[in-house]
């Protein structure tokens, strides 16, 4: 027997049902489509079998089987004792054999088809049973391919090479979420999952680059570092476009033409207004530790902020534009005034500390690192709402990043912690990483974490891991 004959035996239906049943066991419409198909099957059976009834009857009396032999069906041709079956019955038996037959195989195929059409149904509808509302999936990011329930899986992970200086000082999401651009002692960016299609913003030649921020429409990039100020270049094509401050206190290198500034000097970090039309960028060195506002198309300042007594280490815009806050390696976190400067909150002022403070995403509260805590702040009642206990890390904490809905924290030190910002309970604890962390960020669509470890006599490992 043929492999397609096989296949539309009865006892091969079956095992397809069972097979099927497994493979999709639990879900309503393959249930259904199985019931059906068991009703399709014994209908067409039992019409089958009043097809051979038929056939049996039409055949002469004369002809009888022979004893003692057990024909199976699919070669149950009738024997005949040494008489030639008259030309027209023959026929008869022919054509009513073939009916059967195609009766039998459309059956089959129909129930098979019920069965497809079930599983690709329960694949695109989405609502409750009754509805029958068909909804078309749009086309997934490549950030969004991967499945949820995977927390901590790393899809991606690389070293930073010995020509870039073995650190990474800084990890930041593109708005889409698709790619990350990387300030080790070169600025670039790069495929979030794969890291390819690198597109490099410099060269870099002046000493550490703290950070390379995406603008809010995803087609500029700011790059800070010691020894200049702020280089915007095109994301895409690595392009630059602009180099800030231009007056007499600094002066443009011949090659990179980057803002060259006098001694230790430099700018330390920077962040994008929330429109992207302003610039806030930390100073220090020459400049003094002072923040200051900008117009990047203009490349006119607009405020110097001088609150803080250290130098100024994290930045962040409030969700409206409207405030600002700075956090100081004096341990400080100061609110201010984007438009006036005047302060409105200082937190922890004096403790000597590192210091890093993260608007919520919806810009009503702070979340700023003090030793070895994460403390959650309202900034306009001053009221503390939670402060989360740190897992004794031997250095203290060093980063932390909200996920886009607010709803978590990531704070991390020599591990990576996960917790509710309602609750304070951590729900997720993140070892992989080698050595203590020194920057981590959760991408815009809230489906992973890129962080980086601190080594100081080996490479940093840069590790892009599932968060949700």
């Amino acid at each position: 027997m043929t492999y397609q004959d096989d296949f539309f035996t009865p006892e091969e239906v079956d095992r397809q049902i069972e097979r099927v049943r497994q493979h999709r066991e639990g879900e309503p419409a393959d249930t259904e489509a199985l019931a059906h198909l068991h009703n399709y099957y014994r209908q067409e059976q039992e019409a089958l079998n009043r097809i051979w009834g038929r056939i049996a009857h039409a055949t002469p009396s004369s002809h009888k089987k022979e004893k003692g032999k057990v024909i199976p069906m699919h070669d149950s041709h009738t024997t005949y004792n040494n008489k030639a079956l008259p030309r027209k019955s023959h026929t008869v038996v022919q054509r009513l054999s073939t009916l059967a037959a195609v009766i039998f195989v459309v059956a089959l195929v129909g129930g098979m088809a019920i069965i497809f059409n079930a599983a690709r149904h329960n694949n695109t509808t989405t609502g409750s049973g009754s509805s029958g509302v068909q909804s078309v999936a749009a086309t997934p990011t490549a950030a969004s391919s991967y499945p949820t329930g995977q927390i901590g899986k790393i899809v991606y992970s690389t070293k930073v090479s010995l020509n870039d200086g073995i650190d990474a000082y800084g990890l930041s999401w593109s708005p889409a979420s698709n790619r990350i651009g990387e300030a080790t002692m070169s600025a670039r960016s790069w495929d979030a999952t794969t890291g390819k299609n690198v597109v490099n913003y410099g060269p870099q030649r002046n000493g550490s680059v703290f950070s390379v921020v995406w603008s809010p429409d995803g087609k500029r990039v700011a790059v800070v570092a010691v020894g200049q100020g702020v280089q915007i270049y095109n994301a895409a094509t690595g392009k630059l476009l602009d180099t800030y401050p231009a007056n007499g206190q600094a002066s443009l290198s011949p090659k990179t033409g980057a803002v060259m500034l006098s001694g230790g000097s430099g700018a330390m970090a920077t962040a994008w207004s929330p429109d992207g039309t302003l610039m806030a960028t930390s100073f220090f060195g020459s400049y003094g530790n002072s923040v200051q506002v900008w117009n990047p198309s203009t490349n006119k300042l607009v405020l110097k902020y001088t609150g803080n007594a250290d130098v100024v280490g994290s930045l962040g815009w409030s969700l409206d534009g409207k405030y600002i806050v700075s956090a100081s390696f004096d341990g400080s976190t100061q609110v201010w005034n984007a438009a006036t400067g005047q302060k409105k909150r200082d937190y922890e002022n004096n403790q000597r500390q590192l210091s890093q403070a993260v608007w919520s995403p919806d810009g009503k509260t702070i979340a700023y690192i003090i030793g070895d805590k994460v403390k959650v702040v309202n900034p306009f009642s001053g009221k503390v709402l939670m402060t989360h206990a740190g897992p004794n890390d031997k250095y203290g904490l060093t980063d932390l990043t909200w996920s886009p809905d607010g709803k978590s924290i990531a704070s991390a030190g020599d591990h990576i912690e996960l917790w509710s910002v309602a609750t304070g309970k951590t729900y997720y604890t993140f070892t992989k990483n080698p050595f203590a962390i020194r920057v981590l960020s959760w991408s815009p669509n809230g489906n992973f974490i890129v962080s980086t470890d601190a080594p100081e006599t080996s490479s940093s490992t840069i590790q892009v891991w599932i968060a949700n």
